[in-house]
């Protein structure tokens, strides 16, 4: 799936067990951004056996803006703290709007 943002366009692609590292590093930007606000949501780091099994069974996305890895998506069928159905966990590490000097 696409769509054209002004920052270029949005893609949403599911990611490959080989791209294990770019969800990690979206996780743990995510994860340094909460903590740096003073909210303990999610650990300082994701363990890669954390997020494996998601990624290879292709229930995690990488949202790419242009170029970019702004985000992951991950679709958590076999989460069974809610009785309402599945889990969709968005986490994203926070891009610049506009460069400084």
């Amino acid at each position: 799936m696409a769509s054209d943002t002004g920052a270029g366009p949005v893609e949403f692609l599911v990611a490959a067990p080989g791209q294990l590292d770019d969800v990690l590093t979206v996780l743990d930007e995510a994860a340094a951004w909460l903590q740096s606000r003073a909210v303990a949501q999610w650990p300082p780091r994701f363990e890669p056996s954390w997020v494996q099994g998601a990624v290879g069974r292709g229930e995690v996305w990488l949202v790419l803006v242009g170029e970019t890895i702004s985000a992951t998506v991950t679709l958590d069928v076999a989460d069974q703290r809610l009785d309402e159905g599945p889990v969709i966990v968005v986490s994203r590490y926070e891009l610049p709007l506009a460069a400084t000097p």
